[in-house]
């Protein structure tokens, strides 16, 4: 299910929303020209950070002697489940890391842009940002935006 984050002019927007709603099925506008991208580095930076998150807390749980599998299970019955935990398993359980478009570096540096031109600080976004760049340099490039997980998985 795709969905289309839209900035711009309210009228040029409603006139093009039938044709939106054929290659979409979550069209929203969020405002003024621009407003589009902004919600689509936050969806990112959510995403970025999470799986670092989530990579961070299986890695402590697999030192600790924490059976992943069982730890995996209980968390989708926890409030830490979530549509990201659950697209994780097959990197999580079993070091699976699918061919994708990776782009994370790319949008989360987009992203603390973003931020600073509305002169936001970012301290979070910034580390993730400097972790992912250098999980990209340890592993000789990260080829999914998954493989992230490897690098904390694995040091």
């Amino acid at each position: 299910t795709l969905t289309i984050l839209c900035g711009g002019d309210t009228t040029a927007f409603t006139a093009q929303k039938p044709l939106l709603d054929v290659v979409g099925a979550n069209i929203t506008h969020l405002g003024p020209l621009g407003s589009g991208l902004v919600g689509k580095l936050a969806n990112n930076l959510i995403l970025g950070i999470g799986r670092l998150a989530i990579a961070e807390a299986m890695a402590m749980a697999k030192k600790a002697g924490v059976p992943l599998d069982t730890l995996y299970q209980t968390l989708k019955t926890c409030t830490a489940d979530s549509r990201l935990l659950r697209s994780l398993e097959g990197a999580v359980l079993h070091g699976e890391y699918p061919p994708t478009t990776f782009l994370a570096v790319k949008d989360l540096t987009a992203a603390v842009e973003s931020g600073r031109s509305v002169h936001q600080p970012m301290p979070l976004s910034n580390l993730t940002l400097a972790l992912y760049e250098l999980a990209n340099d340890k592993l000789g490039g990260l080829h999914t935006s998954n493989e992230v997980m490897r690098y904390v998985l694995e040091n």
